[in-house]
C-alpha cells in the first residue's frame, strides 16, 4: 500500500545516464520548449504551448499536485548536464494504485533515455511508493509508447472505448498495466 513519505520531500531518480529531479522556475524556458513542439503535445491532453505563460502554468501545477499528494512530475535531465529534456510522472489514484505519463524532447527519441526513465519510474512506484498496480493510457496510433511499455513489461488489457476527452474529440485509449507480483518476476530475470 501506498507509503506516503514520498511526498515528504522531493524523491530524486538516478539511473546510470539519467537524473530525474523536481521541476521549477529555472526549467520553464526548457518546458516551454518542450510542451510548445506539436510532436511532443501530438498524444498529449495539452495544446502545445504559444508563450512561456503556459510553462510558468505547468511549473505551478506540478508543484501544487506534489503539495497535495496527488502526484510527482519528475524533470528529466541527461548526467551530467542539469538542462531538462523532458518529463515522467506518476499520479497516485489510490492507495495500492498509479498512473504514469512521460514526454521527450524529439531530439532524444530513439535513445533508449524513455526506456531507462520509464524503467525507473516503475520501479519507484512499486518499491518506493509501494503500490500493487501501475498503469498506463495510450492513444491507439502512438506506437512508439506502446512498444515502450511492452519492452518494460506492461500488459497490454484492451482498448477502452471513448475512454478520454483530449483536444474537443473522445479517443479510445490502449490501457497497459504492470502489477506488483509481475515486477517482481521481471526484476529476478
Amino acid at each position: 500500500m501506498l507509503d506516503e513519505s514520498i511526498f515528504d520531500e522531493f524523491p530524486v531518480l538516478e539511473t546510470v545516464r539519467l537524473r530525474m529531479r523536481a521541476i521549477d522556475s529555472a526549467d520553464i524556458p526548457a518546458l516551454y520548449r518542450l510542451f510548445s513542439d506539436p510532436e511532443v503535445c501530438r498524444y498529449y491532453d495539452l495544446e502545445p504551448l504559444t508563450d512561456e505563460s503556459g510553462a510558468v502554468a505547468l511549473v505551478k501545477r506540478f508543484a501544487d499536485r506534489y503539495a497535495d499528494d496527488v502526484s510527482i512530475r519528475w524533470g528529466i535531465t541527461l548526467k551530467p548536464s542539469d538542462a531538462l529534456i523532458g518529463t515522467c510522472g506518476l499520479y497516485i489514484h489510490s492507495d495500492w494504485r498509479g498512473a504514469i505519463g512521460y514526454d521527450l524532447l524529439p531530439a532524444y527519441w530513439g535513445q533508449g533515455i524513455m526506456t531507462e526513465a520509464v524503467s525507473e519510474l516503475t520501479r519507484f512506484g512499486f518499491e518506493d511508493a509501494g503500490l500493487v498496480r501501475l498503469e498506463a493510457f495510450v492513444m491507439l496510433e502512438n506506437v512508439a509508447s506502446d512498444h515502450l511499455l511492452k519492452k518494460i513489461g506492461y500488459v497490454e488489457e484492451g482498448v477502452l472505448r471513448q475512454y478520454m476527452y483530449i483536444k474537443g474529440q473522445m479517443h479510445d485509449m490502449r490501457c497497459f498495466s504492470l502489477v506488483s507480483a509481475e515486477y517482481e518476476q521481471i526484476k529476478r530475470t
